[in-house]
């Protein structure tokens, strides 16, 4: 699935922007909170685009000693993110959590070790849902889709350490 696509151009559907603009907005947006995107990619993904005719550039002088080339969407982009739209609704999701590795080994270690590691794993989810609860306060103007994702990532820290609690008892017992 082309992540990186669908965010630039759904970025570029609401308005023209340079490839550093759209980094900005990616990383105001926090997208690389809920996604795989990396900043440095967006640049090279700008131009791939623009080559495949999704997207059309106007250089612009911007003040300085530098022109910027300044991305808008076209035709072919935005049926390009409708399909891609489409795509991603169909998909089955995928949910993959690193600390899954530490369960499936977890029984390799001394039932001691494995008690203080399940003990920082519900430290970290703790953290990560305080976290997510602070910024969901911090941004509670942001539109409700936004806010949506938001709680759905703090439904699943509670669900996780529900999760964890109940293994721990699981794994004490063992």
């Amino acid at each position: 699935m082309q992540m990186i696509d669908l965010i630039i151009l759904g970025m570029l559907i609401e308005k023209s922007q340079s490839a550093y603009d759209i980094q900005k907005d990616i990383e105001y947006h926090n997208f690389d909170r809920w996604s795989k995107i990396s900043i440095p990619s967006i640049y090279k993904k700008v131009i791939q685009l623009e080559e495949k005719g999704y997207l059309v550039s106007e250089i612009i002088n911007s003040g300085r000693l530098i022109n910027k080339a300044i991305y808008s969407i076209t035709e072919k982009g935005r049926k390009y993110f409708q399909t891609l739209m489409t795509d991603l609704s169909m998909t089955n999701p995928s949910v993959i959590f690193d600390f899954n590795i530490l369960i499936a080994n977890i029984t390799k270690l001394p039932r001691s070790q494995g008690q203080v590691l399940l003990s920082n794993l519900k430290i970290a989810i703790s953290q990560a849902l305080s976290s997510t609860e602070e910024w969901e306060k911090e941004f509670s103007n942001m539109p409700f889709n936004g806010q949506a994702i938001i709680k759905q990532q703090i439904a699943v820290y509670k669900l996780l350490l529900e999760w964890v609690n109940e293994f721990e008892k699981q794994y004490a017992s063992q």
